[in-house]
Formats: C-alpha cells, sequence, structure tokens
C-alpha cells in the first residue's frame, strides 16, 4: 500500500466513524494525524524521499551541507551546460551563494519592470529561492507576496531552486499548516519541470516552462 492509499485510507475511516458536517479542531487533529502517521519525521529520511519523487518527475536532486558547497554545484551546472550568466531572484540564500560565483558566472539581479521580459528572455539559468518544499510529492512551494517578478521561476531553460532542509514538510497537509492566509493568496506550487504529453502522448519537457528543475537541498 502507498502512501495514498494509507492516507485516504485513514480519511475514510475518520468519516465512516465519526462524521462530521463543519469544519473543527478536532477534526483537523484527526487529519493531521492520518497525513502524520504516514511519513517519516526524521529530516534524512524526508530529504531521501523528496529525492526520489523528484527523480520521478524528471528533476534532478542535490544535496549541500554549506552555502560554499552549493555553490560549487551552481558552478559545476553552469559550466558543463555552457552557461555565462545566471539570474538570481534576490532570495538570501540564493544572493549568498551568487556572490560566490562571480568569478566564473555573470551574476544578473531582477531588472526593472520595463526591461525585464527582454533582458530575462535571453538569460538560459536561473536560480531561485523556495519557501517549502513537500517531500511527498517533491513540490516547491512559493508565495509571492513579497516577490519582485515570478518570472525567473518560468522563463529560464534551467531554473535551480534552493531549498533550506528546515523547510522540508513531509506532505501537503504540513505545508498548509505552516501558510499564512496572506500567503495562501497567491501561492504557486512546482512540481519538477514543465511537461506535456497532449500530443500523441508523447512527454515533452519545457514545453511551458522550465525544461530542467534542479534543487539544491541546504543543510
Amino acid at each position: 500500500m502507498n502512501a495514498r492509499e494509507q492516507i485516504l485510507g485513514r480519511l475514510k475511516a475518520i468519516s465512516m466513524t465519526d462524521p462530521i458536517s463543519t469544519y473543527d479542531d478536532g477534526l483537523k487533529h484527526r487529519l493531521d494525524a492520518a497525513w502524520d502517521g504516514s511519513f517519516p519525521d526524521e529530516s534524512r529520511r524526508l530529504a531521501g524521499l523528496f529525492a526520489d519523487a523528484l527523480e520521478a518527475v524528471s528533476g534532478e536532486f542535490y544535496s549541500a551541507a554549506s552555502v560554499e558547497e552549493a555553490a560549487e554545484i551552481v558552478g559545476r551546472i553552469a559550466h558543463s551546460s555552457d552557461y555565462n550568466a545566471i539570474v538570481v531572484d534576490g532570495g538570501d540564500m540564493a544572493d549568498n551563494i551568487a556572490l560566490r560565483v562571480t568569478d566564473t558566472l555573470q551574476v544578473i539581479a531582477i531588472p526593472e519592470a520595463a526591461q525585464r521580459s527582454e533582458v530575462l528572455a535571453d538569460i538560459h539559468c536561473s536560480m531561485v529561492e523556495a519557501h517549502w518544499g513537500v517531500a511527498e510529492t517533491a513540490s516547491l512551494a512559493f508565495p509571492y507576496i513579497h516577490a519582485v517578478s515570478t518570472q525567473p521561476h518560468f522563463l529560464a531553460e534551467t531554473v535551480i531552486a534552493i531549498l533550506k532542509r528546515d523547510r522540508l514538510l513531509a506532505h501537503l497537509g504540513a505545508l498548509f499548516n505552516h501558510l499564512s492566509p496572506e500567503e495562501m493568496k497567491n501561492l504557486v506550487l512546482v512540481t519538477g519541470p514543465s511537461r506535456t504529453a497532449d500530443i500523441e502522448k508523447i512527454l515533452i519537457l519545457g514545453a511551458h516552462g522550465p525544461k530542467r528543475l534542479i534543487v539544491i537541498l541546504l543543510d
């Protein structure tokens, strides 16, 4: 029985034994227990679950013990793909990593709105900072309430997402417990690179967004 079946079974048992017509705190606690009972608590195991789920949707996973190691990974990715520039979305972690790759990469901050699309259209790699990660589905959560622009998340051919290990959650239920009502108003969940199989059921990556999504889990 996979994780999804375990969760659905627990939720079904709750609804059959204790039907509730309206949402209350008691129901919330039982739903949280149903979610949490299906996932490991230990962060290393969550990281493994996230990595496996990300690989299943054609994403790439790296783990870094320090900002310096993360910068080395970014440098290797850029070198292997012949990228000479990277746009950074302005998060603190991404900025710290960017400071350490300026010897080999041109680091570009998000331009003013009038020039943004034109400038970013010519950049093949971006580095963004994920606010939360969901291990079950390898999803990255981006609440855009403070974002300057969403374009670095979607316009580049390759998107490198930085995620702190302590921001990795087991499941979607845990994610929504951590989000404020304001953050939920403009929230995007990204799971793997852009993909479609609309035409003859042939899987195409990068059709509507980045062709590569690389997640660096930072301690």
